[in-house]
């Protein structure tokens, strides 16, 4: 995880931002993997050249935090050592957008080059031509860099059908991502966190925990992160917002506000629609992360190379990573026939 640097003094984590004249500064973070390669300008074998990946990490990382540090100093915020904290304290607050978008960004970066290693064979950098748009998917049976440990091998064949099945949803998922945007495999709790908190939590998990039940993959595009937990509320946020603005406008007027069917309610009220979706704030945790971004392959693969480029992905995977993220699964003791 992405750390600050402490200026002067020692920060504690806050549970909510303080305007404070001194504020925490963050550093790039030490990717082993990148900073050996660095060294001595080697190619990082089987995915990126060395311009490309410096490009990618060291200078766009630099950039971002650059960046934060300044928005950081700017809005006069101490931020928490956890930069996964920073945007779930950052995502609800408009006036703080500029300081999420970098934090997610940075943190996406990270959590997608700390999950891969070189790969076996070395990869020959070449632009490829139109022609590669017309190739043929590879839907054989996948041989290469697969998941060794037997139990993550079997949640996987349990969630998608089989480990190919896995393979060609996932890249077809970053494939079909255009511009910026990052394809997650994630572990899904078996409820929710509103449900956790509500009277019925007896019913479902004892504990008070989530237990993790299935892994899925999922898309985010250009800042989004992956929690669905931290934006819970906005329904009703955004029907307050209304509420007040229908107010201004009624007192400034002195005319009441006639309904459109833009204000209208067709499905239902926002509460009951609150309350459905309350219910989908799972708590879900990233385990791989595949950056979909034009700029990770056009300069190694060029304008048509995106299909060669998720095939290298893959098969620079550090599954070992991804292991040590699983959550502990759950299986169910029971059947209904």
């Amino acid at each position: 995880m992405l750390k600050s640097h402490i200026c002067n003094r020692v920060l504690r984590a806050p549970t909510a931002f303080r305007a404070v004249r001194a504020v925490s500064s963050y550093t790039l973070p030490n990717i082993h993997l990148l900073e050996e390669l660095n060294v001595n300008k080697q190619d990082f074998k089987g995915l990126f050249s060395h311009s490309t990946y410096n490009q990618l990490w060291f200078q766009r990382g630099e950039k971002l935090i650059e960046e934060l540090n300044e928005l950081l100093i700017e809005n006069q915020v101490n931020p928490p050592n956890n930069l996964n904290e920073l945007i779930s304290l950052t995502i609800n607050k408009p006036q703080l957008q500029k300081i999420y978008s970098n934090s997610s960004l940075l943190f996406n970066l990270q959590f997608f080059l700390e999950g891969l290693k070189e790969a076996n064979e070395t990869y020959e950098f070449q632009q490829l031509n139109e022609g590669e748009i017309f190739r043929n998917p590879d839907i054989t049976e996948v041989s290469s860099n697969i998941p060794q440990n037997e139990a993550f091998k079997d949640w996987l064949s349990a969630s998608f059908g089989s480990i190919t099945e896995f393979k060609n949803l996932l890249l077809n998922s970053a494939k079909a991502i255009k511009g910026d945007g990052t394809t997650w495999l994630v572990a899904q709790p078996n409820v929710s966190e509103s449900s956790l908190k509500s009277n019925f939590t007896g019913l479902f998990n004892e504990s008070n925990e989530p237990k993790y039940t299935k892994l899925s993959v999922m898309n985010t595009y250009n800042a989004g992160v992956v929690d669905d937990s931290i934006r819970s509320g906005q329904l009703f946020k955004l029907q307050q917002q209304k509420k007040a603005k229908l107010v201004m406008e009624q007192e400034k007027e002195g005319t009441q506000v006639k309904q459109t069917p833009e204000t209208e309610n067709y499905l239902g009220t926002v509460e009951e629609a609150e309350f459905t979706h309350s219910f989908s704030d799972k708590k879900i945790i990233p385990l791989l992360a595949v950056d979909a971004s034009l700029r990770n392959y056009l300069l190694d693969y060029g304008v048509f190379g995106k299909q060669q480029y998720l095939e290298n992905v893959w098969n620079c995977v550090n599954w070992s990573v991804v292991e040590q993220r699983l959550p502990p699964r759950f299986i169910a003791n029971f059947t209904i026939e």
